[in-house]
C-alpha cells in the first residue's frame, strides 16, 4: 500500500488475508486503487482499462500525490520505523481495539468465506456443465435385463 502511495502509482487490489482488506479498502475509498473481484482475464482487463482511462488515471495520480505528501509530512517510513522500535522497547503503549472493531474483523471473515463459496459454486457449475452431458447420456440409458 505504502509503495503505491510513495510511487504515486494507481493500483489494482486483490486482498486475500490479514490487513490487506483494510488497506485495499482505504486505497479504493480514497480513489487510489481499483478492486479486482475475481482473477479472470476479463476482470483483470476491465480493471486495467478502468485505471488507464485518462480521466481516471489523472484523478488517481493526483490523489496519490496528495496521499504521498501527507505521509511524507508525517515522517514517512522513518517515523514509522521509529514508532515500531519504541513499541518494541515498551516506550509506547499500544491500546487494544475497542469492542466494536470485532465487527470489522467478522466482516472480513465473512467476505473471505463468501469468496470461497463463490469459487466453490463456480467450480461446481463448471463441473456440472462439462460433465453433465456425459452424465445425462449415462442416466438416459436404461439397463435391459434379459428374461428367459
Amino acid at each position: 500500500m505504502q509503495e503505491a502511495i510513495y510511487a504515486e502509482t494507481p493500483t489494482i487490489v486483490f486482498p486475500s488475508a490479514a490487513d490487506q482488506q483494510w488497506n485495499a479498502r482505504a486505497l479504493i475509498v480514497n480513489g487510489a486503487a481499483v478492486d479486482l473481484w475475481d482473477m479472470t482475464f476479463a476482470s483483470i482487463s476491465q480493471s486495467v482499462a478502468e485505471i488507464l482511462e485518462q480521466s481516471n488515471y489523472s484523478k488517481m495520480k493526483s490523489r496519490l500525490r496528495e496521499m504521498n505528501q501527507t505521509m511524507t509530512s508525517l515522517g514517512g517510513y522513518s517515523k514509522t520505523a521509529e514508532i515500531v522500535e519504541k513499541v518494541a522497547k515498551g516506550e509506547i503503549k499500544v491500546k487494544q481495539y475497542p469492542e466494536d472493531k470485532t465487527l470489522n474483523l467478522l466482516s472480513v471473515i465473512y467476505i473471505e468465506l463468501a469468496k470461497g463459496l463463490v469459487v466453490f459454486v463456480v467450480v461446481l457449475v463448471l463441473l456440472v456443465f462439462t460433465c453433465g452431458k456425459g452424465f445425462k447420456k449415462l442416466m438416459g440409458k436404461k439397463k435391459t435385463v434379459k428374461t428367459e
